[in-house]
């Protein structure tokens, strides 16, 4: 995103300021590093489009996958009290994901 750097800034000075604790967040759509080519099938098929097809809607080849918390510490390695906020609320979670097999459910 242009001017990453300085939203985050700005975020941080805004959370100390009003005193809002920090989250760390990642913008993530799959679970593993090797589940990109899947995730791109799956935008194909939400768009309507061609996997093959070079103007298809993509999200190039970053990786948008889970993070581990220790990357997410180097990552928010200024801020490490929003990596401790969001360990925080995910222990107040209780998701149970079913790994290993896929499930399509048709909209409508």
């Amino acid at each position: 995103m242009p001017d990453d750097e300085k939203v985050r800034e700005k975020i941080i000075s805004l959370g100390k300021k009003f005193n809002i604790s920090l989250v760390a967040t990642c913008d993530s759509h799959y679970p593993c590093e090797d589940d990109h080519k899947a995730h791109e099938t799956l935008l194909s098929i939400q768009t309507n489009s061609d996997i093959k097809d070079e103007n298809k809607f993509s999200f190039g080849e970053d990786d948008y996958s889970f993070i581990s918390g220790k990357t997410a510490m180097e990552i928010f390695k200024d801020t490490p009290e929003a990596v401790t906020n969001t360990l925080k609320i995910a222990e107040m979670c209780n998701l149970e994901l079913k790994l290993g097999s896929w499930v399509f459910r048709i909209q409508g």
